[in-house]
């Protein structure tokens, strides 16, 4: 005995046999001679238009052996035993034809030694399963066949939300298939009875194509509202029975500003197989943040749906920025969590949630926190707090979701000693604050030890949790390609990519600005510099490797900084070997610049089927009809909707290069076209930007006095 283990322990010598409750007579022979080396299994056609794990044979499989080398080979005149799974105690049969259902296959050799047994599903040789009709709709049905199957009754079990009316038709059994629209069931089961007690469950596809917007394995109603900093959560589900459709996600914007027409989202979503197609909303969550902030709306909506190739939409959900607020209650000096935020939250946000206030003309300072009401769901605003605009956060935990509300505390206050910054904050008309804010920042980009500028960061960190959009100074910063080059230089570490992702949220491009423009605004930054270090850098080097260093962190984060940091080098450091320049590249071999931009383009076309969708472009397309737009850029030899793509890098340069004026329409163009291939835009643009500033003179474009 060995107790420990629960087991008994057995010493065998010579022969044993010993009846198993499933396998039947089982033998152990010691010291055997004539072991075989050969291993068996069953292989034959099976029914691959059903969606079980196993596909079941059709028929009574074939046996097969391997040896030594490794090599399958039927085994001729193989007699295979079966009976039926749920009948233990019933004679194993040798009738093949008549073997169907969840079935044990056996086969003993001439010995009666037990070789191979295995637990199989098994349909008539004869069986098929077809759709006949994908529904259209929930109230259209869609329709499966099964034939071959005669004798046998088919039942389907009930799913919620679905219904079933299997019909016995000539040579086989229809089932007319319904479901509730934005369902996104993908399979069924049908279960087959045979007269004397067998049985087996067929996995159908679903007929019917069919896509939902899933969360924790639960379908989101129609025009569900989404946050969207819980965007990962949730998948977009399709499915469609025969294989082989197209859908897409369409986003589209719904807001008050003008600027809504001009943005869209489209992905496709290729169905390959009857296999359900999964699409992560992380994956275009930060395509969907820039879609809201650059509304400058913070209700702003991004309708989503899945559509189908003919445009019907088979599921649809809202993402907003914020899906709950706070409301000011200005008589009892409080602000009011309403019924329609309150039902959004879930059981326990009475300790999760937490209601802040923020000065706004002193973002750094720690916010104020309020006491809430546990009779009303209200947080009382505190007494003597200083006169001008408080920001209102709620948190549930550590979570932004609540819309920033801006409460006014009334009251004299002096502002002669504070800065320009500080003043046009507090202003009272909006007008004139925003024209007191739209100087001061031309005054930034004029002054780069301008005393705001730290006064600026602390604005953007702001934007680690709320949207650039939702603060005036910086959707002025966005207007001024200068200032935004500014800041950019200025930044540390972890402020660089706060300022880098404002192009992401506000109407601005990285790409639009002019490069006269970056030059003045590092002629200003490290012209100031310069002075600041006097004769602690007597020789340069430490302005040279300060200038380095930005060249470093720029061009990691896009290829077309490489030749613009480059090309300002050489103007403001012309004793300075730049090295790797691919200014310098391009100089002495413009053909191998050219040659990459061929191999981009074939890559472009390669990445993209005879039935993608391009973006148009009619605004990026009308910049190419002057005549000095180089000619081999207009793409003439394609036909009109392949153009713009191909097009838009080379335009976006042209306005680079040559400082031209553009709107926010044309930019949100842009972005769409850049949006459908981010790797042909990139590299196609750092190229052309590369040969034209390489073709420049060397000297003579100092523009800072």
């Amino acid at each position: 005995m060995a107790p420990d283990l629960q087991r008994v322990l057995y010493e065998i010598n010579g022969t044993v046999e010993w009846q198993h409750p499933d396998l039947g007579t089982c033998q152990i022979r010691c010291a055997s001679q004539d072991a075989s080396e050969e291993s068996f299994f069953i292989y034959g056609k099976r029914l691959s238009s059903v969606l079980n794990p196993s596909s079941p044979f059709l028929g009574m499989p074939n046996l097969y052996a391997i040896g030594r080398d490794e090599v399958p080979r039927r085994v001729a005149g193989a007699t295979l035993e079966w009976r039926p799974l749920d009948a233990p105690e019933s004679t194993w049969r040798m009738d093949a034809a008549a073997c169907a259902g969840m079935v044990w296959i056996r086969y003993r050799d001439t010995s009666g030694a037990l070789r191979l047994r295995r637990q199989v599903e098994v349909l008539p040789a004869t069986t098929s399963v077809e759709t006949m009709r994908v529904g259209a709709s929930a109230r259209e049905a869609g329709v499966i066949r099964l034939t071959g199957l005669p004798a046998v009754r088919v039942t389907v079990p009930e799913v919620t939300d679905c219904h079933f009316q299997p019909r016995v038709v000539e040579h086989g059994v229809v089932i007319d298939c319904f479901a509730q629209a934005g369902l996104p069931i993908s399979q069924f089961g049908a279960d087959l009875h045979w007269p004397d007690g067998r049985s087996l469950r067929l996995m159908l596809p679903f007929p019917r194509q069919c896509a939902a917007f899933v969360r924790a394995g639960q379908v989101l109603p129609l025009g569900e509202r989404v946050p969207l900093g819980r965007l990962a959560a949730i998948q977009a589900v399709v499915h469609t029975p025969t294989g082989g459709s197209r859908f897409y996600l369409e986003g589209r914007v719904r807001t008050h500003t003008s600027r809504s027409r001009y943005q869209a989202l489209r992905e496709s979503l290729p169905t390959a197989s009857s296999e359900p197609v999964r699409f992560a909303l992380h994956r275009v969550q930060e395509r969907l943040t820039a879609m809201l902030a650059l509304t400058g709306d913070l209700d702003a909506v991004v309708t989503i749906e899945v559509v189908d190739w003919e445009g019907h939409v088979l599921a649809g959900v809202e993402v907003a920025q914020f899906d709950v607020s706070l409301e000011p209650d200005r008589t009892h000096n409080r602000v009011v969590l309403p019924q329609s935020s309150l039902e959004r939250l879930n059981d326990g946000w009475q300790e999760r949630l937490t209601v802040k206030m923020l000065p706004l003309w002193a973002p750094a300072t720690e916010p104020t926190n309020l006491i809430r009401d546990q009779a009303a769901s209200a947080w009382q605003i505190p007494e003597g707090l200083e006169s001008g605009p408080w920001w209102v956060l709620g948190m549930d935990g550590d979570w932004a979701r609540f819309r920033p509300l801006l409460w006014m505390v009334q009251g004299e206050k002096t502002l002669t000693e504070a800065s320009e910054l500080m003043q046009a904050i507090h202003e009272p008309v909006p007008a004139t604050r925003q024209a007191r804010l739209q100087a001061l920042v031309s005054a930034l980009a004029a002054h780069a030890e301008h005393p705001d500028w730290p006064h600026v960061f602390d604005y953007l960190r702001l934007t680690r949790t709320y949207p650039a959009s939702a603060l005036d100074l910086l959707q002025h910063l966005a207007h001024v390609p200068e200032a935004m080059v500014l800041a950019l230089l200025r930044s540390a570490d972890e402020e660089f990519d706060l300022v880098w992702s404002l192009a992401e949220q506000l109407p601005f491009s990285w790409y639009l600005v002019p490069v006269t423009g970056w030059l003045r605004a590092a002629e200003r930054h490290f012209g100031a510099l310069r002075v600041g270090l006097g004769d602690y850098d007597a020789d340069g080097s430490m302005l040279w490797g300060m200038f380095w260093e930005f060249r470093q962190r720029v061009t990691s984060r896009q290829p077309f900084f490489k030749s613009v940091c480059d090309w300002i080098g050489e103007r403001l450091f012309p004793d300075r070997q730049m090295e790797n320049s691919e200014l310098a590249m391009a100089r002495r071999a413009e053909a191998i610049l050219t040659a990459q931009l061929q191999e981009h383009e074939l890559a472009l076309q390669a990445r993209h089927d005879a039935e993608a969708r391009y973006p148009d472009g009619p605004l990026v397309m009308e910049r190419t009809r002057p005549p000095d737009f180089p000619e081999q850029f207009r793409y003439a030899r394609f036909s009109y909707p392949y153009r713009p793509v191909r097009c838009a890098p080379f335009v976006a340069a042209q306005i680079s290069l040559h400082s031209e004026e553009r709107s926010e329409e044309f930019l949100f163009e842009l972005r769409q076209l850049r949006d459908f291939d981010p790797e042909w835009f990139d590299n196609a643009f750092a190229l052309a930007l590369c040969l034209s500033l390489a073709r420049r003179p060397v000297t003579g474009e100092g523009t800072h006095p």
